[in-house]
C-alpha cells in the first residue's frame, strides 16, 4: 500500500522495465498521515486508483508499448476472482 502506481512493460520477462508512474505525494509535509494509492487496475483502456485520503484516480496511458492493450475489451472485472476467458 501507499507506493504509488507503477505500469510496468514485461515485453521482455527477463528484463522487464517500469514504464509509467504515479503518485499524489506526500499528504503533509510536516506530518505523517495514512494515504496513497492503495490499488490500481487496468480494465478498457485505462488504470483505476484509490487513495485512502484523497480519493479516486482515473489514469489513461498513451503509448506504443501499451496502446494493444486498448483493443482487448471486457464486459465486466473482478479483481477478487480469475474467470477463465479461454473456455
Amino acid at each position: 500500500y501507499q507506493g504509488g502506481v507503477s505500469v510496468w512493460d514485461f515485453t521482455n520477462s527477463a528484463k522487464p522495465r517500469e514504464i509509467a508512474y504515479f503518485e499524489r505525494g506526500p499528504l503533509s509535509d510536516t506530518t505523517l498521515s495514512v494515504g496513497g494509492s492503495w490499488s490500481a487496475y487496468y480494465y478498457n483502456g485505462h488504470i483505476y486508483s484509490n487513495d485512502i485520503a484523497k480519493g479516486f484516480d482515473v489514469l489513461k496511458i498513451s503509448d506504443r508499448l501499451t496502446d494493444p492493450a486498448k483493443r482487448v475489451r471486457l464486459d465486466e472485472l473482478n479483481v477478487q476472482t480469475q474467470p477463465d476467458y479461454f473456455d
